[in-house]
């Protein structure tokens, strides 16, 4: 908030500056130097947190499987856990697993089973829904175009965003296998579902029923209550002896 409120304040001083008789300058200098030292306390926080932002995701990374959950519990144990800094954290995942999954790797992750769940019917269902939202996109701002192109070019914006979207969403699947660790199943669905660390109750044709309800965070950094998980893997055969031998 006062990184954004700053700048705001300069412009103000620089249009006092343009606007007031050249006789009327040197009372500016009252303005500047308070400002000045503003800026410099503002610039010197942000660098704060953001090394301890840094600090605090690189010692969840030790003790998380995920690097989805180690950049939101390190953000959110500085931040807060706010919809705002959920939202904000949704965003840079978005942009970490679009630009940057290539370079993930957690080899913590190699000591548990882990079941993948992307690779059968989701990759088809993923270029499909990618290809349909490339032609909605162009044709939808060229029919846009016609009627106003302010509304067009926000249209194609939202739409290149979709598709950083589904792009980062199918790469963290990729990289979020289900885990089995302990006696816990740790779930996350690409970028759009996160569910707690659960113990297994029951395992009716991969229903699960939780002894509790657990929270999930969805889309956006939606939160809520799950009693029921639904699982389909791509290797279903080896799943379920892991389960079984962990029922509780």
């Amino acid at each position: 908030m006062v990184l954004s409120v700053i700048p705001m304040m300069f412009l103000g001083v620089l249009l006092l500056y343009l606007t007031i008789p050249n006789t009327y300058h040197t009372y500016l200098i009252y303005l500047a130097v308070p400002l000045g030292i503003i800026e410099l306390s503002a610039t010197c926080f942000a660098i704060y947190k953001l090394i301890q932002i840094y600090k605090n995701i690189k010692n969840s990374k030790e003790e998380n499987l995920h690097l989805s959950d180690a950049v939101r519990q390190g953000i959110t144990k500085s931040m807060g856990n706010t919809l705002a800094i959920r939202l904000m954290v949704n965003e840079l995942l978005i942009g970490l697993y679009t630009f940057f999954s290539w370079k993930m790797k957690n080899p913590l992750r190699e000591s548990y089973p882990s079941f993948t769940y992307h690779k059968k019917e989701y990759f088809s269902i993923f270029i499909m829904i990618l290809h349909t939202a490339i032609l909605e996109s162009v044709g939808v701002h060229f029919l846009l175009q016609n009627w106003s192109p302010i509304a067009a070019w926000i249209h194609t914006f939202l739409g290149i965003y979709g598709l950083f979207f589904l792009i980062g969403d199918f790469r963290a699947m990729q990289h979020h296998p289900f885990i089995l660790k302990d006696k816990e199943l740790l779930l996350q669905v690409g970028l759009r579902k996160k569910i707690a660390s659960v113990g297994l109750f029951e395992v009716p044709q991969y229903e699960i029923t939780l002894k509790e309800p657990v929270l999930a965070t969805g889309l956006f950094g939606r939160e809520l209550w799950v009693s029921k998980v639904y699982l389909s893997v791509d290797e279903p055969q080896k799943l379920v002896p892991y389960l079984r031998g962990i029922r509780i």
